[in-house]
């Protein structure tokens, strides 16, 4: 929910949008509810895309299509924007993929990218995650994208939970969160869970999209465990 409501910064209706792996809609939908933007959520899974045009499927939009993010069913130059969340780490033909983005993307348009960092997903070089087939630090990633486009900023998406909660209020409660998360006890009642954290910290077991904000620094953005990154100016004719 924070990387939706971070791209409506980036929305100057009228405006041609794609949310690409869309999954069960909610992030097309809210970038719906603008005036002026005709959102297409893309997603390659049948149930998903179902589920999506079920919940949210309206006059207005969005509209949901089946899409391979290496052979986008879309014309060259059509979209101003381009949403691509947590995506480019499941695709073995990423370099194809980025191609792709940077192909449908007007000269004008804009991209925005996330995707988890290695150093901290993979601290190791070994991906746990079985169905990431690759992931990128903060500067491999800026490579990736500098072919297709001509512009690249890479930033981290920052868990500030804790930022506001100085000494040992926020020391108790971070360690009280990764117990929970960390050590199997996320199996207890969610009930008791959010009672312990909201009890030490004022919050709900689960972040909210206002735990989170944008850091440009290089050595805060290497800490993040998600990279954001904004690319524009596609250089292929």
């Amino acid at each position: 929910m924070f990387r939706y409501q971070w791209a409506v910064q980036y929305i100057r209706a009228p405006m041609k949008i794609l949310d690409l792996a869309c999954g069960t809609g909610f992030g097309s939908a809210l970038l719906a509810r603008i005036e002026g933007v005709a959102v297409i959520g893309g997603d390659l899974d049948p149930p998903s895309l179902a589920a999506a045009a079920a919940e949210y499927r309206t006059e207005s939009g969005p509209h949901f299509a089946a899409m391979d993010g290496t052979r986008l069913p879309l014309p060259d130059r059509s979209l101003d924007l381009i949403l691509s969340y947590e995506t480019v780490e499941h695709i073995e033909q990423y370099h194809d993929f980025v191609v792709e983005l940077a192909r449908i993307l007007k000269k004008g348009g804009t991209l925005l990218l996330s995707t988890p960092n290695r150093l901290v997903a993979s601290p190791d070089g070994v991906i746990r995650n079985p169905f990431h087939t690759q992931e990128f630090d903060m500067q491999e990633l800026g490579r990736v994208l500098s072919g297709p486009f001509s512009e690249v900023a890479v930033m981290g998406q920052h868990y500030a939970r804790f930022d506001q909660l100085p000494g040992m209020r926020g020391l108790i409660g971070k360690a009280a969160e990764s117990f929970f998360y960390l050590r199997g006890i996320r199996k207890l009642p969610m009930s008791l869970q959010d009672g312990v954290i909201r009890f030490l910290i004022g919050h709900p077991q689960y972040p909210t999209a206002s735990d989170y904000q944008v850091v440009s620094e290089p050595a805060r953005t290497e800490r993040c465990r998600t990279l954001m990154a904004v690319a524009s100016g596609p250089t292929s004719d």
